[in-house]
């Protein structure tokens, strides 16, 4: 493996309640050891809405750092990570004069 790979990404993205069909995703991840990486992620997903009651832009951004282990078995390389950063939101509802943002916490458990 190299000791740094970057990777691009288009993601879609599924929350309670509210669904995000385009996005993109950036990861980074660097060597410490054989099967120890650092993580890090940043992504941004955006939703157009259009109804009689809701109309506007939702967008998220994510970012997040953290732990990826890898387990070697050939070609494949499967792994488990666990990135912790943060989510900020965004609305903007022109039709309702409302622009609003917000920022919570983010864990985020990876594939195995």
């Amino acid at each position: 493996m190299p000791p740094t790979d970057l990777a691009i990404g288009y993601q879609t993205l599924h929350i309670p309640g509210q669904n995000y069909p385009v996005g993109v995703a950036v990861g980074l991840t660097h060597g410490l050891t054989n099967i120890l990486r650092i993580a890090g992620e940043v992504g941004l997903s955006i939703d157009q809405q259009s109804g009689s009651n809701l109309n506007g832009t939702l967008t998220l951004y994510q970012y997040g750092v953290g732990p990826r282990l890898i387990a070697s078995s050939g070609r494949v390389l499967p792994f488990a990570q666990l990135l912790v950063g943060g989510v900020h939101t965004r609305a903007d509802l022109p039709g309702a004069a409302v622009s609003t943002s917000d920022n919570a916490f983010m864990l985020q458990p990876g594939p195995v």
